[in-house]
């Protein structure tokens, strides 16, 4: 395995974690790897601490090729992703949170799954810990642990996506530049970008485009260790909680009717027809996501039941 993996950290206020993130990077058992790291204009030393980590670790020996910068702008994880990605020349793409950190040898062991699986995307279980790195056992962290098996309810792992984001976080996403570039293709015809201008699902978005494209692949060891604590940003966007997951079906399901639908295991209408539609219709939120798409008419008392439950 001689590709050039490209790992993307997209830095903001984490001076305190960012080193770990560094560190289990640098210590990967896969050696080809070109590191980018894009500092969001942090308000405290996290460019700071990047650049004494390079100096302190000789980390340009380490890397094929290693880019630290500082955005011009606050411009955002989306837009400081997607300018991270289009820096990147391997030819798998992948992001760490700056508060996360990668098992030693997870690049080795997703790279190895990719060619053997003829897998253009993966992500992998997850461990979670705490601020001090410890592992978690708090009532959310046994949720995100518990996705592997969750995805073994549906026909395929895009149907749980679909239900659920169980790549939980950006940092879990790998994907090939093949897939990208498509990726990049469709979104441009739709006047978008891979990474959509949403502050708490950019990630899911991602991925249920992802999903159109291509199968995703769910590695059930755990090489993701992600960060629970009171600085997380969705801890701030509870509207966006609400609101973001209408928008991402309603892109997605756009997308089916547009046509880009490569993936013929994909959940839709078309690769699925009678069992998606009795499936969908005993999900109210998707539902309603595929009435305001022109999917499918839907009652209206059952439309105002939905609404309800949120009002």
């Amino acid at each position: 395995m001689n590709d050039l993996v490209s790992v993307i950290i997209p830095a903001y206020n984490h001076q305190h974690y960012i080193e770990l993130a560094l560190d289990s990077i640098y210590k990967q058992t896969y050696e080809k790897i070109e590191l980018i790291v894009l500092d969001d204009c942090s308000q405290d030393q996290t460019l700071r601490t990047v650049q004494q980590w390079v100096n302190n670790y000789q980390a340009r020996n380490r890397f094929v090729r290693l880019i630290i910068e500082r955005n011009l702008r606050n411009y955002g994880a989306y837009q400081t992703i997607n300018r991270g990605l289009q820096l990147a020349q391997g030819q798998w793409l992948t992001i760490l949170n700056s508060d996360d950190y990668y098992a030693h040898h997870r690049i080795e062991i997703l790279l190895q799954h990719a060619k053997e699986y003829q897998a253009d995307w993966l992500f992998s279980a997850v461990k979670v810990i705490d601020e001090i790195g410890q592992a978690s056992h708090s009532e959310l962290a046994i949720e995100l642990e518990a996705c592997v098996d969750y995805a073994s309810l549906y026909p395929n792992v895009s149907f749980a996506l679909l239900k659920k984001n169980i790549a939980i976080t950006t940092g879990n996403l790998f994907f090939s530049r093949k897939l990208y570039q498509q990726l990049l293709k469709s979104a441009t015809n739709l006047l978008l970008t891979p990474f959509r201008n949403l502050r708490y699902c950019h990630d899911w978005d991602f991925a249920l485009q992802a999903c159109l494209i291509a199968e995703p692949m769910l590695v059930e060891t755990p090489l993701y260790y992600y960060r629970i604590h009171h600085h997380n940003s969705f801890a701030k966007l509870k509207v966006e909680q609400y609101l973001e997951p209408q928008m991402i079906y309603w892109h997605y399901f756009t997308a089916c009717n547009a046509g880009y639908n490569q993936n013929i295991y994909a959940p839709n209408f078309q690769n699925w027809p009678e069992f998606f539609d009795q499936w969908s219709k005993q999900d109210d939120v998707l539902a309603g996501a595929l009435f305001l798409t022109g999917q499918y008419p839907i009652k209206y008392d059952r439309l105002a039941q939905s609404i309800n439950q949120f009002t």
